[in-house]
């Protein structure tokens, strides 16, 4: 049997339509925890998080939110806020909801707060940290990505 160019595209073809169904297939065998199950909901009240990132940005004294040697941390420094307040710090993994922590904390006015998810919660990889939290006015919320090893 002679092998002429048709049987090169067609080769081609049958490679190029295979690799798109092979693609398919991963991406709907992918995992898609941090794809929110009340998804509709929360895009309804997203502008109440665009107002808090805001809020967070117009701070002159921020919380200092980091990776240290026993675990992902916030520290509210001494004389942050004039009163006391609520909040939640809540780090997301992308490979798994099961890795998913969320700590409530309070901050009493005047003192220095530390907030921390201890080492032994945390596997290694990438963690979207959110840090929420609320006073008598307003809402406040600082997002930050951060490598745990």
């Amino acid at each position: 049997m002679k092998i002429n160019w048709m049987h090169f595209v067609i080769v081609a073809m049958l490679v190029f339509i295979s690799s798109i169904f092979y693609v398919m297939y991963r991406v709907g065998q992918r995992n898609s925890d941090l794809v929110s199950d009340n998804y509709y909901e929360d895009t309804l009240v997203y502008q109440k998080v665009i107002d808090a990132k805001k809020n967070a940005d117009t701070l002159t004294v921020k919380p200092i939110l980091d990776v240290k040697e026993t675990g992902i941390q916030v520290e509210f420094p001494e004389g942050f806020s004039g009163e006391t307040f609520l909040g939640l710090l809540s780090v997301q993994k992308a490979t798994g909801a099961q890795f998913d922590v969320e700590i409530p904390f309070r901050v009493i006015e005047g003192q220095k707060t530390v907030v921390e998810i201890p080492r032994e919660k945390l596997s290694s990889g990438r963690y979207q940290a959110k840090l929420f939290w609320k006073d008598s006015q307003k809402e406040y919320q600082i997002e930050k990505t951060l490598q745990w090893k």
